[in-house]
């Protein structure tokens, strides 16, 4: 099985389901549904069968299944909120290239940026109001990894960085005053 939870972000788009592929997709990611855990399952007819089989009765409650429902209708607002994500996290990251920073991105709207020392960065960041994600957790102890907001949001995040050398010397100045 192939999961794609985050399968609308990617450039390309992702594979399609075969005889021995089942793609799984999640509207908590796809748009923006968190908290409500629904997805789907693409796969032939005879797979979906068997998996409809093993299915929990009421398994998705209603409001699940019209919130649902009612973001698979709305299909141009979610691709044209998408393209403007591309777009907003394509400005960023030239942003803080320009800025020198090393930025490592991938086939989703989110990157990873190395800042040296993860935790304190973003506890810093969240001082001003900036949400990044330390990615210690994911065995990178000197990358955040940051999701793009709006132009003036994103604005910020770059003046509040500045550059590699000053946010550095910035976190060194603040360990030695603690």
């Amino acid at each position: 099985h192939l999961q794609e939870s985050c399968g609308i972000f990617r450039e390309p788009p992702a594979p399609r389901p075969g005889p021995d592929r089942i793609v799984l997709r999640s509207l908590t990611k796809d748009r923006g549904l968190a908290g409500l855990r629904l997805g789907y399952a693409l796969a032939p007819p005879q797979v979906l069968g068997a998996l409809e089989e093993l299915l929990t009765p009421w398994g998705v409650n209603t409001l699940a299944q019209r919130a649902g429902l009612a973001v698979l209708d709305a299909a141009a607002h979610y691709e044209a909120r998408i393209d403007a994500l591309w777009a907003s996290r394509d400005r960023l990251i030239a942003a803080l290239r320009d800025r020198g920073w090393s930025v490592r991105a991938g086939d989703a709207p989110y990157f990873l940026l190395a800042v040296g020392r993860a935790a304190p960065t973003a506890a810093r960041l969240l001082e001003r109001g900036l949400l990044v994600r330390d990615a210690s957790s994911f065995g990178m102890p000197d990358q955040i990894r940051i999701s793009p907001r709006g132009d003036e949001e994103n604005h910020r995040l770059v003046e509040a960085l500045g550059s590699p050398e000053r946010w550095r010397e910035h976190l060194a100045s603040d360990t030695l005053r603690r």
